[in-house]
């Protein structure tokens, strides 16, 4: 942040303790820095049976998938003969 950075992105967890947490984001607020902090689902439980899907062929030809945040997950599909 001493380098003159408007913003940070970052993975989460992106620090090991609630302490350390607490204190980027005050060093962020003090240096009016951006944080933005990344929430990603590579362990929810809908991706293997999504997965398994796939490969059975259960879905079809996959086009294009699509996550929202509410973990829905939305397939555009070629239905199987």
């Amino acid at each position: 942040m001493e380098a003159g950075v408007r913003g940070i992105y970052v993975e989460k967890p992106f620090c090991p303790t609630l302490q350390e947490a607490d204190q980027i984001v005050a060093a962020c607020e003090r240096r009016n820095v951006k944080l933005a902090v990344a929430h990603r689902n590579r362990y929810h439980p809908v991706l293997p049976v999504v997965a398994k899907m796939m490969q059975d062929g259960a879905i079809g030809r996959l086009l294009r998938a699509e996550k929202t945040a509410l973990f829905l997950v939305f397939f555009r599909h070629e239905v199987p003969n």
